[in-house]
């Protein structure tokens, strides 16, 4: 399936689930260490918005679960920021988890300085 038109995506709210034709997307984070120094974006790959983010944060050990709506079609990446110059090597800075209607499709954790990204969703090639 190949999207025709704008990215579709919208903010989760108490009131109920997201519009038809769109899913929810829940990411999970877990700052273990560099708190200040770590961000994070869902971004979605055909258009370069933004769907969701995070950080800096205030202390290590912050947890934080975002949402947002996203059509079934959607190709997305999550990314990892750290600014730090701080020795960060073999640390677990951050752990994620990101699931899509209830499913997980990225996991994992970001140990380094610099970028981490994961795709998931429909990536395929548009032609």
């Amino acid at each position: 399936i190949v999207p025709t038109g704008a990215p579709s995506f919208q903010t989760v709210s108490s009131e109920g689930p997201c519009d038809t034709g769109l899913l929810p997307l829940t990411v999970n984070i877990i700052v273990n260490s560099n708190a200040d120094d770590t961000t994070w974006r869902v971004i979605d790959k055909r258009s370069g918005n933004t769907m969701l983010q995070g950080g800096p944060y205030p202390l290590d050990g912050t947890t934080e679960q975002k949402e947002t709506c996203v059509a079934l079609d959607s190709c997305t990446k999550f990314v990892v920021y750290s600014r730090s110059s701080k020795e960060v090597f073999a640390k677990d800075v951050l752990s994620y988890n990101v699931n899509l209607f209830g499913s997980r499709v990225a996991e994992g954790s970001y140990y380094g300085l610099g970028t981490a990204i994961q795709n998931f969703g429909d990536c395929s090639p548009t032609g």
